[in-house]
């Protein structure tokens, strides 16, 4: 059975700077990260947040000045979330693209995803399977 999926419509007129990342339940839970947390949500506008399709986490969907330009009709692009606190990044191109706030700094490193269909197969003649 094939599941359609409703896809959303993010605006922001203020920026096509829109991205997509994810934060883990603990993460969120952590007290020890709730400063980091609280410096990179000061970075971004969250236009959308839903649960994580795996459930281990929120996935925010959010415009900042972290996110590469989006083209015409481009889909929101997923990125990683790194971060310094009171240090350079080691690696210089990080660096150089750093966003500050507070005492860190962050890059968003953008993710290729691939997605493809559910794949089908047969065995010696007989008739295809789905895998689910």
């Amino acid at each position: 059975m094939e599941q359609l999926v409703e896809k959303k419509e993010i605006i922001y007129p203020d920026s096509n700077r829109i991205g997509k990342f994810n934060v883990t339940h603990e993460s969120l839970r952590d007290g020890s990260a709730r400063p980091m947390l609280q410096a990179l949500f000061g970075l971004c506008v969250v236009l959308d947040a839903e649960e994580h399709e795996s459930g281990r986490g929120k996935t925010y969907i959010a415009a900042s000045d972290l996110f590469q330009a989006l083209a015409e009709s481009e889909e929101v692009p997923e990125y990683r979330i790194e971060f310094a606190c009171n240090q350079a990044f080691p690696n210089p191109e990080h660096e150089a693209r750093r966003l500050n706030s507070g005492a860190f700094g962050f890059i968003a490193v953008r993710q290729t995803i691939l997605r493809v269909p559910a794949a089908t197969f047969t065995t010696h003649g007989k008739a295809p399977h789905q895998l689910h």
